[in-house]
């Protein structure tokens, strides 16, 4: 690959494979592709594929404490340390099923749902086709969705990532 440059993999069959045998080297590649890419778009569709690497790192294997992934405000902290885990929101006879996701196992092979309007994301979550990533298009925000399960109180949560890039944890560009 080095000496044809970078590759970026978006099918999901690829990807599903690789992290099933390989996670670590794909977790280190997708790093090394962040080193190469010098459009500020690719940087941002780079940025949020390795939000939800890390999101499958950390809350695919089990439950971990939300402030391994996300910073709090200290008003919010005791927030951070609640376990969740990662889950995929499958339609099952018409009733909504949450299964649990990994490197290894999910509801589905679709690791993640690309969107190209809001009306085939709201469709797409509407029918519960059990992908653990939505990816809206462009226009829509936010730039991840993803669901997960609290341990104490077994809530299912839906997180909304709007990705930006900043320099500290201020927000500032």
């Amino acid at each position: 690959v080095a000496e044809l440059g970078p590759v970026c993999l978006d099918e999901p069959l690829v990807i599903c494979a690789l992290t099933t045998n390989h996670q670590t080297d794909l977790v280190k590649e997708h790093e090394n592709l962040w080193r190469w890419s010098h459009k500020n778009d690719m940087m941002g569709h780079l940025l949020e594929i390795q939000i939800a690497l890390l999101t499958l790192h950390l809350f695919g294997n089990g439950f971990a404490e939300l402030e391994k992934l996300l910073c709090f405000h200290k008003r919010f902290e005791w927030l951070g340390k609640r376990k969740f885990r990662l889950v995929a929101i499958q339609k099952v006879l018409g009733e909504y099923v949450a299964t649990t996701v990994s490197w290894e196992s999910g509801p589905c092979v679709q690791l993640g749902f690309q969107a190209d309007s809001a009306e085939e994301l709201l469709k797409a979550l509407k029918d519960g086709g059990g992908a653990a990533f939505y990816f809206p298009d462009n226009f829509c925000h936010p730039d991840l969705i993803f669901f997960l399960l609290e341990e104490q109180s077994g809530l299912i949560i839906p997180v909304y990532v709007q990705a930006k890039f900043t320099v500290g944890t201020d927000g500032k560009v």
